[in-house]
């Protein structure tokens, strides 16, 4: 999962930091129990999973007519940049932003969020 979660950190990244490697295993676990015992977590991450497994709406992507922002990380094991070019293909005007970073690409690299926000505030500069 942690390889999933960013690329950068393989086998090889695995071997040479095995501190930081642990540390992101700690993390993980504790992520993911927090709120184990909240019967309403549970609830909600069945439902998640249950969402994704039976949702497609790739093909009516072409019918947004709404300003589209799709951004994710370079190092993204789990959303690619290959998965979220095909996306911005399919929506008219849609654009598309490449952080440094994984999944979690918003706390990894200090621009996104500024991004983010401006494009929902409505004050992105496309260039």
């Amino acid at each position: 999962m942690i390889s999933l979660i960013d690329t950068r950190l393989d086998e090889s990244w695995k071997k040479t930091h095995p501190k930081e490697f642990q540390n992101k295993i700690d993390q993980m676990i504790h992520d993911l129990t927090i709120k184990d015992d909240e019967a309403t977590h549970r609830i909600g991450i069945k439902r998640q999973l249950e969402a994704r497994a039976g949702h497609n709406a790739y093909a009516k992507l072409h019918k947004l007519e709404m300003p589209v922002y799709i951004c994710g990380g370079k190092f993204d094991g789990i959303t690619s940049v290959t998965n979220l070019k095909k996306i911005q293909n399919q929506i008219p005007n849609a654009h598309l932003e490449i952080f440094e970073g994984g999944h979690m690409f918003f706390l990894q690299d200090s621009n996104a969020f500024n991004h983010i926000l401006a494009f929902l505030k409505g004050t992105f500069d496309k260039q």
